[in-house]
């Protein structure tokens, strides 16, 4: 019984960590694309969803199967929501970055 336990647990943490990479690399993905265009990006996130949702909806393994569909839109939610995130945290960096350089070279020339 204390071996299925362990095996159980050490089951759920290499899930977890599996789990934190893909996050990292739907962050790393954001952040990538942060300054890619100058125009707003809330418009392409939707737009990214629905793509997959679409390309996910015209799979023919996944036609007619309810609960499958949801756990692929629940997956593209969490793709789209994690790229979103490392996007937004990147974009806020770097404008604080450029906040500060302004008030450095605003200070140098008084």
């Amino acid at each position: 019984m204390e071996d299925s336990r362990e095996e159980h647990g050490r089951c759920i943490m290499q899930q977890n960590r599996q789990s934190c990479l893909f996050q990292d690399r739907c962050t790393s993905v954001g952040e990538a694309h942060c300054g890619a265009t100058d125009r707003s990006m809330s418009q392409v996130w939707d737009q990214f969803g629905d793509c997959l949702a679409e390309a996910i909806t015209k799979a023919e393994p996944i036609r007619g199967k309810r609960e499958c569909l949801k756990a692929w839109n629940a997956l593209i939610s969490f793709i789209v929501d994690s790229t979103k995130g490392g996007y937004l945290a990147e974009y806020k960096r770097r404008s604080a970055k450029k906040w500060s350089r302004q008030e450095n070279t605003a200070a140098d020339t008084i």
